[in-house]
């Protein structure tokens, strides 16, 4: 279980007439709750380990929104992770070969977003 807080710079960038391409830049803390689990049945042992705590995540990215009275956007944002750390070993039994697999919180976000209310205010 997790929580991300993002802290983003956004800007705007007008395209045409109501095209807008959206740059972003910032930070985006994920904060982790569970720590330790495993799984074992006759075939294989599973053990994840993840740190607890709070993890800031430096964020890119870039999208485009398709009009300004509409505001539906399409982003694609990059978190390239430092601290956050999370192993799985995998011990298959029967061969006693040991997988292991290190992530460091990099992942990719795709964002959709769709304007639901219409603006009171039309001049």
């Amino acid at each position: 279980i997790h929580i991300c807080i993002p802290v983003l710079f956004h800007y705007r960038l007008p395209l045409k007439e109501n095209h807008f391409t959206n740059l972003f830049l910032g930070f985006n803390g994920v904060i982790y709750a569970t720590s330790n689990a495993s799984y074992s049945s006759n075939d294989y042992d599973i053990l994840i380990n993840r740190q607890k705590g709070i993890f800031p995540n430096l964020v890119f990215g870039f999208g485009y929104q398709f009009s300004k009275r509409r505001a539906f956007e399409v982003n694609l944002l990059y978190n390239m992770g430092f601290f956050q750390k999370r192993s799985e070993e995998v011990t298959y039994k029967p061969l006693e070969t040991t997988t292991a697999f290190k992530n460091y919180g990099s992942f990719v976000e795709i964002e959709f977003k769709v304007r639901i209310k219409k603006d009171a205010h039309k001049t």
